[in-house]
Protein backbone atom coordinates (compact mmCIF):
# COMPACT_ATOMS: atom_id res chain seq x y z
CA UNK A 1 0.00 0.00 0.00
CA UNK A 2 1.61 3.22 -0.97
CA UNK A 3 1.75 5.45 2.47
CA UNK A 4 3.33 8.67 0.87
CA UNK A 5 3.21 10.28 -2.85
CA UNK A 6 5.49 12.85 -4.66
CA UNK A 7 3.88 14.46 -7.69
CA UNK A 8 4.45 17.32 -9.59
CA UNK A 9 1.01 20.20 -9.39
CA UNK A 10 -1.96 18.31 -10.12
CA UNK A 11 -5.31 20.62 -11.29
CA UNK A 12 -7.01 17.49 -12.48
CA UNK A 13 -9.69 18.75 -10.01
CA UNK A 14 -12.10 19.98 -12.75
CA UNK A 15 -14.01 17.73 -15.53
CA UNK A 16 -13.07 16.44 -17.91
CA UNK A 17 -9.74 15.32 -15.90
CA UNK A 18 -11.05 15.06 -12.15
CA UNK A 19 -9.97 11.81 -10.56
CA UNK A 20 -12.20 11.01 -7.52
CA UNK A 21 -10.20 8.28 -6.05
CA UNK A 22 -6.13 9.98 -6.28
CA UNK A 23 -8.72 13.54 -5.09
CA UNK A 24 -10.01 11.04 -1.81
CA UNK A 25 -6.83 9.77 -1.44
CA UNK A 26 -5.39 13.17 -0.55
CA UNK A 27 -8.12 14.86 1.13
CA UNK A 28 -8.96 12.34 3.32
CA UNK A 29 -5.35 11.54 4.55
CA UNK A 30 -5.21 8.15 3.80
CA UNK A 31 -1.95 8.83 1.78
CA UNK A 32 0.42 11.36 2.56
CA UNK A 33 0.70 13.71 -0.26
CA UNK A 34 4.10 16.14 -1.34
CA UNK A 35 2.50 18.11 -4.40
CA UNK A 36 5.64 20.19 -5.96
CA UNK A 37 6.01 22.59 -8.84
CA UNK A 38 7.60 20.75 -11.60
CA UNK A 39 10.80 22.51 -11.72
CA UNK A 40 11.39 20.67 -8.02
CA UNK A 41 10.02 17.50 -9.54
CA UNK A 42 12.45 17.35 -12.65
CA UNK A 43 15.34 17.85 -9.97
CA UNK A 44 14.68 15.80 -7.81
CA UNK A 45 14.70 13.26 -10.86
CA UNK A 46 17.52 14.49 -12.07
CA UNK A 47 19.68 14.27 -8.90
CA UNK A 48 18.39 10.14 -8.21
CA UNK A 49 19.29 10.05 -11.74
CA UNK A 50 22.66 11.04 -10.87
CA UNK A 51 22.94 9.28 -7.62
CA UNK A 52 23.64 12.42 -5.63
CA UNK A 53 21.33 13.36 -2.52
CA UNK A 54 19.63 16.61 -4.28
CA UNK A 55 20.30 18.95 -6.73
CA UNK A 56 19.99 23.07 -5.68
CA UNK A 57 17.09 24.73 -6.94
CA UNK A 58 15.24 28.40 -6.20
CA UNK A 59 12.52 26.90 -7.01
CA UNK A 60 9.47 27.53 -3.95
CA UNK A 61 11.66 29.74 -2.12
CA UNK A 62 8.63 32.12 -2.19
CA UNK A 63 5.71 30.35 -1.41
CA UNK A 64 4.84 28.14 1.44
CA UNK A 65 6.24 24.60 0.25
CA UNK A 66 8.60 25.01 2.63
CA UNK A 67 5.73 25.13 5.51
CA UNK A 68 3.99 22.15 4.03
CA UNK A 69 6.82 19.81 3.57
CA UNK A 70 7.72 20.35 7.59
CA UNK A 71 11.33 19.36 8.10
CA UNK A 72 12.24 17.20 4.37
CA UNK A 73 13.43 20.28 2.61
CA UNK A 74 16.02 22.00 3.75
CA UNK A 75 17.72 25.45 2.43
CA UNK A 76 21.57 25.45 1.76
CA UNK A 77 24.16 28.29 2.00
CA UNK A 78 24.65 29.46 -1.90
CA UNK A 79 28.91 28.69 -2.09
CA UNK A 80 28.89 31.92 -4.53
CA UNK A 81 29.87 35.10 -2.78
CA UNK A 82 27.13 36.99 -4.05
CA UNK A 83 23.12 35.96 -4.67
CA UNK A 84 22.15 35.22 -8.47
CA UNK A 85 19.68 38.26 -9.19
Amino acid sequence: KVKRVYYGFVSLDSPPFYDPWFAKARTTGAIEAREMDEGMLRFGLQAAAQRLPFLPIRAGLGSDVRAFWGDELKTVKSPYPTPIP
